[in-house]
């Protein structure tokens, strides 16, 4: 009896401390969000440098004045990214604001990296509280319990703030009817650089406080802002109080886990974000979204128009080059054959991945952050179909069905994600795919007997005919080309016709009869089914499958490449994808703060597109 009470305390105790540290972080997340309209991707990073932060006063100041020290540095660097960086996305579509908070993201990344170094930092105790008490006979951290207190208390201010303050009421007029609120005279800029400023000083206590608990390291800000999203979504976009309620909730939930079943304590979260989206899309104690209206200005779609002759022409010419390149290539100088077709190999598959992306957000309007679901599930679809199908059939053949297996598992997982779409847009689309493709990340993480965790599972190269790189890359430049004119010739047919009216308004295309549900269906079934096809050539161009490939960081590499090439061109997509490949290679060979470079660059490209968009306007 006595050992069943302890273990419900320590499930208890551990939970609030989980629960209460998601909603420091998650706090400042929700309140940006629910003044500004923006989903800050770079949050995580604030709290990361909080962290490093602290790290770095606690060297000189006691712990209590190093925290308030990084809270108030980080929350005027908020400042500061939300008067330059973010104050010009509020009008952008969800895409670039997305993808601009993640360049953002790199940057401070490689900040962190210049200044700190790439060893995690490990914190001093915080003095006083690097003792234990006795609870039921069983040692517990007393740091632990200062945790739980002061996300209580920093609840309790918070409420405080937006209940008894000016500055709280303006913040929920604001998230009620920000328009309205301008009309009387508020000036909204400041409140959004306030709100942001606070935000990024929740970030920061949130991480100052984690430094004595965990280590700091450059990659906690993905981490993160990850589980924070989690808390957000299923608190409610804008609720104070959802989030308070969500973190708890998540935070008891894995600490149950990790003692029933610990291989599901990284799953659940997610699955409790995509069942609370399909049961209560406005989350715990959020508001029902607005009818989905015409897509913003820079977001507008040029007509669809059949190819030129010249262009056609143009194309057949590239194909007989890309066809040929096997032969071309040995003509080049040290080993530019291999190396040259194994960039052309995966930047066709990439190109597909795009592509994925390029008919649901290009053609369908349907916001996606988590395009990597399809591309890990086709990925591991022909590593664990292709060892067995060895020894029943010819390598060829083999190889040939598993791709199939591939595409067709992540059609799979695109019924799945579309089911669960039907009755969300924009933003609450993009997290519920993102939900998705972090639970099947971290399933391939945890199941090691299947999927070999993160060792991966290896040998997977084509053997027989297509062991030979050329021939392989001719047989992914086939299946590259007979997939994007299917596509093209399916843009043209009347389901793309009917996809592209839902994307430029919903609500006309359903008065006029078409049924939502059954183009979003239709819609992520071929998207996915193009992704696990990509991530199956990926896989055999690579000789090996990991989880990285159902990462996050995967996701947002294919909505670069499309936002690089365009996302309403087909043949953007495949630009995109070959020039953001071979930069993005060349750039992790020439120098160790290569994301900064591409997130700048990811900056200068979303400033640029919004800048044509406001010439088109007039």
């Amino acid at each position: 009896m006595i050992e069943t009470l302890q273990t419900l305390l320590f499930i208890l105790l551990n939970g609030l401390v989980s629960g209460g540290v998601l909603f420091l972080i998650a706090a400042g997340l929700t309140l940006i969000f629910g003044v500004c309209r923006v989903v800050n991707f770079a949050h995580g990073s604030l709290a990361m440098l909080g962290a490093f932060t602290t790290y770095a006063l606690v060297q000189v100041v006691p712990y209590p004045v190093a925290i308030l020290g990084a809270v108030a540095l980080v929350a005027l660097l908020g400042a500061g990214v939300e008067r330059v960086i973010i104050r010009p996305l509020y009008a952008a579509p969800d895409l670039l604001q997305l993808l601009a908070t993640f360049g953002l993201v790199l940057s401070l990344q490689d900040v962190a990296l210049a200044v700190w170094g790439p060893e995690d930092l490990i914190g001093p105790r915080w003095p006083g509280l690097s003792g234990s008490v006795t609870l039921l006979g069983r040692r517990y951290p007393l740091y632990n319990l200062f945790l739980i207190g002061m996300a209580a208390l920093v609840a309790l201010g918070l409420h405080g703030l937006m209940t008894r303050s000016r500055f709280g009421i303006l913040i929920r007029a604001a998230t009620l009817d920000a328009p309205m609120l301008g009309a009387l005279g508020v000036r909204e800029d400041l409140l959004r650089t306030g709100v942001f400023a606070l935000g990024a000083g929740l970030a920061a206590l949130g991480g100052g406080l984690l430094l004595p608990r965990d280590t700091a390291t450059l990659t906690m800000d993905l981490t993160l802002v990850v589980d924070a999203f989690v808390v957000v979504v299923v608190g409610g976009l804008g609720s104070i109080g959802g989030a308070f309620r969500a973190a708890l909730l998540i935070g008891l939930v894995q600490s149950a886990a990790l003692v029933i079943w610990p291989k599901s304590s990284l799953v659940l979260p997610f699955l409790i974000m995509a069942l609370t989206l399909w049961l209560r899309p406005q989350g715990l104690g959020g508001k029902p979204p607005p009818p989905p209206g015409p897509p913003p200005l820079a977001d507008r779609a040029p007509p669809l128009r059949p190819w030129p002759p010249a262009l056609k022409t143009g194309l057949v010419g590239l194909v007989v080059v890309l066809a040929a390149a096997p032969f071309w290539l040995v003509l080049l100088p040290g080993d530019w054959r291999a190396y040259g077709l194994l960039l052309l190999t995966e930047s066709l598959s990439l190109g597909l991945f795009a592509l994925s992306l390029h008919w649901l957000i290009g053609m369908g309007g349907l916001l996606t952050f988590g395009q990597a679901a399809f591309f890990g599930l086709g990925a591991y679809g022909v590593a664990l179909s292709l060892p067995p199908l060895r020894m029943g059939m010819p390598e060829e053949a083999a190889l040939l069905v598993a791709l199939l297996a591939g595409a067709g598992i992540g059609g799979l997982g695109g019924l799945m994600v579309g089911a669960l779409a039907t009755r969300l847009s924009g933003v609450s689309l993009a997290m519920v795919s993102l939900a998705v493709a972090q639970g099947i990340w971290s399933l391939a993480i945890q199941a090691k007997g299947l999927t070999g965790g993160d060792d991966g599972i290896l040998g997977l190269s084509p053997k027989g005919f297509f062991a030979d790189r050329g021939h392989f890359y001719l047989l992914t430049l086939a299946l590259t080309l007979a997939v994007a004119l299917w596509v093209r010739r399916q843009s043209f047919a009347p389901g793309g016709a009917f996809l592209r009216a839902m994307r430029d308004h919903p609500g006309r295309a359903a008065a006029a009869g078409l049924s939502l549900t059954g183009l979003k269906l239709r819609a992520f079934l071929l998207a996915g089914a193009i992704a696990g096809l990509a991530g199956g050539l990926t896989v055999l161009t690579r000789g090996t499958a990991f989880p990285q490939l159902a990462a996050l960081g995967q996701s947002v590499d294919g909505l670069v490449m499309l936002v690089l090439g365009g996302q309403f061109s087909l043949l953007g997509a495949f630009g995109g994808a070959a020039l953001f490949h071979t930069l993005h290679s060349e750039l992790i060979r020439a120098t160790p703060y290569w994301r900064a470079i591409l997130g700048a660059a990811l900056l200068a490209l979303i400033g640029a597109r919004l800048v044509w968009a406001r010439r088109e306007a007039r």
